[in-house]
């Protein structure tokens, strides 16, 4: 068992490494050795999440960016204990903790989660079902759908935000996408209508025919089902197609 002295010096230790600015190194230690530590912890956590969050960090000047990883790392206990769930406990941090500086954009938070989703579903280790006919119809029967696929909505375009476009002001519209992981394993991204957004969640929420979606989608849309009956068949075979949806098993 660890000396209780000893784990003190740790405590101190991990204390000072995360934030050397308010937080004393233990004594008798040159700060030369210290300083490697400090360098490598914060890189590694730096370069994790510049990968993680390449277009987030294109935005920042290095300063600025270096001052929010800091303030994160400083101010952030982690709960997840694998590293590459770094990029998750960040977005977190992000939306419950930092405090919007006059540097961050006013559509920080949804690139924010809109890179994380990317990275979550390249790295999903969940298991594809296989109860189903991927020659079923998905139309009459219980439509199945990938399980590496997320329907977003955001106030502002984030799949089109770069260094040379940052709106400051949301459009009137949302932004509506379907992210899924394609069979090449690389992340791919559909724009959707608020309409195609909204019959893609009735699909996935829980088990149903594209009929049943479809007749759900009339009644809350206050349409006829014949006004949409060919929209929804011909999307439903476009996902087929691209992957996102599987095939379909009988009801019950």
């Amino acid at each position: 068992m660890a000396e209780p002295g000893f784990q003190a010096v740790q405590a101190q230790f991990a204390a000072h490494i995360r934030d050397p600015q308010t937080q004393a190194p233990p004594a008798g230690v040159e700060d030369r050795r210290m300083a490697i530590y400090r360098r490598l912890f914060i890189n590694n956590i730096d370069n994790f999440l510049c990968q993680a969050f390449p277009v987030l960090r294109q935005l920042y000047s290095d300063a600025d960016w270096a001052a929010l990883v800091r303030s994160f790392y400083a101010g952030h206990s982690c709960q997840r204990p694998q590293f590459y769930q770094l990029a998750e406990e960040f977005l977190d941090y992000l939306q419950h903790t930092h405090r919007m500086r006059e540097v961050d954009p006013p559509f920080m938070l949804e690139l924010a989660h809109y890179e994380w989703v990317e990275l979550a579903l390249a790295i999903d280790p969940a298991e594809a079902p296989d109860d189903f006919d991927p020659n079923g119809d998905p139309m009459s029967q219980v439509c199945v759908c990938t399980p590496w696929m997320r329907v977003l909505t955001y106030s502002f375009p984030v799949q089109r935000i770069g260094p040379q476009f940052q709106p400051h002001d949301a459009p009137p519209e949302p932004t509506c996408l379907l992210v899924f992981r394609q069979r090449d394993e690389r992340i791919g991204f559909l724009e959707l209508n608020v309409l195609t957004a909204r019959f893609l969640q009735l699909l996935t929420d829980t088990p149903k025919s594209g009929r049943e979606a479809l007749a759900r989608l009339a009644d809350e849309a206050a349409l006829e089902v014949q006004q949409i009956a060919s929209f929804a068949a011909d999307l439903i075979d476009d996902l087929h197609r691209r992957g996102v949806i599987l095939g379909a098993r009988a009801g019950g």
